[in-house]
């Protein structure tokens, strides 16, 4: 086995290796051929005497007999009957993918032995992708690839594997989508490790089927979003949306500028949408508010996840995992009670005293109407420092009662106003 090989260890690492190894080829105006597999039950496939054999090569006595004995103890219940199994690893377990790793990867050394460059060579537990060069080398693949479940027990699912072709732009596919190469169909997308990849290594598709998501969120929540704080509403976000988002940075680090702010202004438009801000909300309230810089956001992913690779590749590291901790920033959302959300939109409202298209904005207000009011970002540094989240300043509805109480009363002056005019 050839010691510079080492398999996948990571999600985004493995992401960003393959888009790498992708974008190479593009460069030089070469044509990829992506064979993405799919193994049938993986997890229920595995057998355990195999496995233990193989922990052998990772793992010493102590560990391994840890193992059994954890799988040893784990039953399947029919009714009143209980049995033991001898074969699979447990659905859910935090180890099963590393198990899986370690069970699979004689087929990744077959392929570098057959030729493949370990840069090409790419699995993170049952997800793997092969990338060639040409049509020939696909087959080449896909007959290792058969051999090797033949002699594991592993069943390849022909179907549900893939063989995208990326071409350079400007250049046509040789491959036929909806054809088969050896059982596996061609296909035009596919979705590896979260990322939908399309044969133009763009972000058009994964986009485009993110929005369909984002929109069906939006209509399943628009409930509970009129009736929560606006902070709520952020975290919710960051919960359930931004998370769409992080496959996607694999792309955007090649990506030109026209193609990141696309995607920034879908990102922006997420935001403003589920905290319920007008759009024409200022990206420095935005910023406060939460991450939305794609291209530094893609650059610290990317940087987080080669560091990882040359750690796992390097002999020497003491930690497979990470050799040097790397910190990503965080960004606390503030507390912000409902009322906010309708003090940033009634800014961007017009103001009926003025020529049309003149906004209702705190400095407008301050010069034309003599009326001192903070701007959105302002009034965020008010209520931070007039009820500031500390220990010792009550529980969180207590804090956000306060806040709504004073952006009540600019909401109470501008109104006051608008009443007059």
């Amino acid at each position: 086995m050839p010691d510079s090989f080492v398999p996948g260890m990571d999600v985004y690492v493995n992401i960003h290796r393959a888009v790498k190894q992708l974008r190479k080829r593009i460069n030089v105006n070469q044509h990829a051929f992506c064979l993405f597999l799919d193994f049938k039950s993986a997890y229920n496939t595995v057998p355990h005497d195999e496995l233990f054999k193989k922990l052998e090569r990772v793992c010493n006595k102590g560990e391994i007999d840890l193992i059994r004995a954890i799988y040893s103890r784990l039953v399947i219940r029919l009714g009143k009957e209980t049995l033991h199994y001898n074969t699979g690893v447990a659905q859910g377990s935090m180890i099963s993918p590393s198990l899986f790793d370690i069970y699979a990867e004689d087929l990744l050394f077959e392929m570098v032995q057959n030729g493949w460059s370990a840069e090409d060579v790419l699995a993170f537990a049952d997800d793997h992708l092969f990338i060639s060069d040409s049509k020939d080398e696909v087959r080449k693949a896909i007959q290792i690839t058969k051999s090797w479940c033949a002699k594991s027990g592993i069943k390849l699912n022909a179907s549900k594997s893939g063989i995208l072709e990326i071409v350079p732009r400007r250049k046509k596919t040789s491959l036929l989508v909806g054809s088969f190469v050896d059982d596996i169909p061609v296909v035009s997308t596919y979705r590896y490790l979260g990322l939908l990849l399309d044969n133009k290594l763009t972000e058009d598709a994964h986009v485009s089927q993110m929005n369909s998501k984002i929109s069906f969120l939006n209509l399943r929540l628009a409930h509970l979003l009129g009736k929560i704080s606006v902070d709520y509403r952020i975290n919710l976000w960051k919960a359930l949306v931004r998370p769409l988002y992080n496959p996607l940075l694999a792309l955007m680090v090649y990506n030109n500028d026209t193609r990141i702010m696309r995607v920034e202004r879908n990102l922006k438009g997420s935001l403003k949408k589920f905290a319920g801000l007008t759009k024409s909300t200022a990206d420095l309230l935005l910023q406060r508010l939460a991450r939305i810089d794609i291209k530094q956001l893609a650059l610290e992913q990317e940087s987080l996840a080669m560091e990882k690779w040359r750690s796992r590749c390097s002999s020497t590291a003491t930690n497979p995992l990470v050799s040097k901790p790397i910190v990503q920033k965080k960004l606390k959302t503030p507390l912000l009670p409902k009322s906010f959300a309708r003090y940033n939109n009634i800014q961007f409202s017009e103001c009926p005293c003025c020529l049309r298209g003149v906004r209702l904005s705190a400095s407008h207000l301050m010069k034309a109407h003599l009326l001192c009011v903070p701007s959105p970002l302002d009034l965020i540094e008010e209520l931070e420092k007039c009820c500031p989240r500390t220990p010792g300043a009550g529980c969180r509805a207590n804090i956000l009662a306060k806040r709504d109480t004073i952006v009540e009363s600019y909401l109470c002056l501008i109104t006051n106003f608008l009443k007059r005019k």
